[in-house]
């Protein structure tokens, strides 16, 4: 189970991806609410510490870092499901993020929306686009024939065609229909 949160190998569908997204998101807050609660009930109880502190800013901390590393596996499984190189995907989408974060900020003064703050409209827009194509753009291959596709004409023209219903078991069309030609 920990795996499809975790490890970056095999593929996730658009379903599985929602769902262990908000799964992952939902577990780590639920998580890092009730580890903070109790070092606040701890630092309150002890008369406060600089121990107290340091202990809830590591778990804040590790709650970060499971977030962002689960978020990536996640992404890559998606993006690797839908048919694309995830280090292309990811390594473009940061590289932008950078970019729009670092030098466009400086030039395009209005920012984003809610979530995507940090970053100029453009950004925000290029964002939301990656994350409605990961939950929305079908799987690679969901809508192929059941043959693989060739590209040389001449070797899908030798083929024979595939038997229809109405040929009998042996290949040959049937030389009586029903009970009254016998």
């Amino acid at each position: 189970m920990l795996a499809k949160l975790f490890s970056f190998r095999g593929r996730l569908s658009r379903l599985e991806f929602l769902g262990w997204s908000v799964a992952a998101i939902i577990a780590i807050w639920l998580t890092t609410t009730f580890l903070v609660a109790t070092a606040i009930i701890e630092f309150k109880g002890s008369g406060g510490g600089l121990g107290t502190v340091a202990i809830v800013l590591l778990i804040g901390l590790a709650m970060c870092v499971a977030l962002i590393w689960s978020g990536l596996a996640l992404s890559a499984k998606r993006i690797r499901d839908i048919g694309y190189s995830p280090l292309l995907v990811l390594g473009a989408l940061f590289a932008y993020d950078i970019v729009d974060a670092l030098v466009l900020t400086y030039f395009i003064p209005v920012r984003a929306f809610r979530p995507f703050e940090q970053y100029t409209i453009v950004g925000g827009v290029v964002n939301l686009v990656y994350f409605a194509a990961l939950l929305l753009l079908p799987s690679e291959g969901a809508n192929t024939p059941l043959e693989p596709a060739s590209s040389d004409v001449s070797s899908r023209a030798a083929a024979p065609p595939p038997p229809r219903p109405s040929m009998a078991q042996a290949g040959g069309p049937r030389r009586h229909f029903g009970l009254r030609t016998q």
